[in-house]
């Protein structure tokens, strides 16, 4: 009986699949690319340093991306999202997009199925999203469709179909998940706030600005068409402080000293304050200063790695209906990609000299993060919920 409620358990909501699917290629890709810094890799599809850029921003987050709003937007709307056979055939066109740039397949094929998936997400969105009465909840999928050009922007150039546009379509699309982390952001970590502190017996009502949530919203999206065409210059310097201090204020607003009793909450708290340092850091890479790869870090190791991170730990237990707290390798995995981000910015810059050991260090300790998360959530991930809610049942996530 229990092997029977192990399949029916991981296909019945977005996020089981796709956050356990995330974990894994987590762990496979940085592997690979270790890897590849010692000549040990086997070349495939994306070439150099391009397979970890598209894997981590188009196979990771957008795993993870996708898991949290085919769970989301069934909260929102009250309407189902895809579960069962459908959510088999979604998740394993994402997995065709990981597993065919290793395989003996044509080109044109592994491209296509990649840039597939995107569009398909979109498709299993909207219905739900217009049916629920939720129009400016597609601004999510406007934006998965711009990131989607992007993937595109990617796989022309490995074609041959263009030139010199890969590099601009891994920016754009980290741009554009950075840009997702300001709205979800925005909605969740206050939310998340209140109601965790109210756990701790602490009333905190995190405050917001409407003109800076305006200037955070407004300034990203122009910082962002800025970033695309300038490297360097006084108005990209002057952009990104504008971002980053307004970013770091509103997390500002947020915050309550009584958030560090709660690991579920600091994790998210760290990951926004990663984002807001990419920008300073960005200013200071745009000075001259430093190398635009520093700030680069920054956002993703520090800022996605440590927002996905937490939002996959905590929504999969308040959607499974388990006590919301981690126990002690949680916390562990936490601390460890925080040292992953730290080492893999800072370390290059203090010992340049030692960039491998620094790249060796972060990626171990990326890994090892990412272990912890497989070890503590796939039996989670993959078992029904410990409540009695009715699996097909909208069930906020506390």
């Amino acid at each position: 009986m229990e092997m029977n409620r192990f399949p029916a358990a991981l296909w019945q909501l977005g996020f089981r699949p796709f956050f356990l699917l995330a974990g894994i290629v987590a762990v496979v890709e940085i592997g690979v690319w270790m890897g590849s810094w010692h000549g040990a890799a086997p070349v495939g599809y994306y070439p150099g340093a391009l397979l970890h850029a598209h894997e981590i921003l188009f196979g990771y987050t957008v795993a993870v991306v996708s898991g949290f709003l085919l769970t989301a937007v069934r909260n929102w709307t009250g309407q189902p999202t895809p579960s069962g056979v459908p959510l088999i055939l979604l998740a394993g066109l994402w997995l065709a997009g990981r597993l065919l740039p290793w395989l003996p397949v044509p080109p044109l094929l592994t491209a296509l199925t990649d840039l597939a998936f995107l569009p398909a997400l979109m498709a299993a969105l909207i219905p739900p999203l217009v049916r629920g009465n939720k129009p400016h909840h597609l601004m999510f999928v406007v934006i998965l469709g711009v990131m989607a050009v992007a993937n595109l922007l990617v796989h022309a150039e490995i074609l041959g179909e263009s030139r010199d546009t890969a590099r601009p379509g891994v920016y754009l699309a980290a741009h554009l998940v950075l840009l997702l982390i300001t709205l979800l952001g925005g909605r969740v970590i206050p939310l998340f706030t209140r109601n965790g502190l109210l756990r701790h017996g602490v009333r905190h009502e995190p405050r917001t600005h409407p003109l800076l949530e305006r200037l955070t919203l407004y300034g990203l999206i122009a910082w962002i068409a800025l970033r695309l065409q300038l490297d360097s210059g006084w108005p990209l310097v002057l952009l990104s402080v504008v971002v980053g201090v307004a970013q770091l204020a509103r997390l500002s607003l947020w915050w309550h000293r009584a958030v560090l009793r709660e690991p579920l909450l600091w994790i998210l708290f760290a990951g926004y304050g990663w984002m807001g340092l990419g920008f300073l850091l960005t200013a200071a890479a745009a000075s001259g200063w430093l190398p635009l790869s520093t700030a680069l870090h920054a956002f993703t190791a520090g800022g996605i790695g440590a927002m996905t991170l937490g939002m996959m730990t905590r929504v999969a237990l308040g959607h499974t209906g388990r006590e919301l707290s981690v126990g002690r390798p949680i916390v562990a995995a936490y601390l460890l990609l925080n040292l992953a981000a730290l080492l893999r910015v800072a370390g290059p810059l203090a010992w340049p000299e030692h960039t491998l050991l620094w790249l060796d260090l972060a990626g171990g300790c990326w890994i090892l993060a990412f272990l912890l998360f497989l070890a503590v959530y796939a039996p989670i991930l993959t078992h029904p919920r410990v409540d009695a809610i009715p699996p097909r049942q909208p069930a906020p996530a506390r």
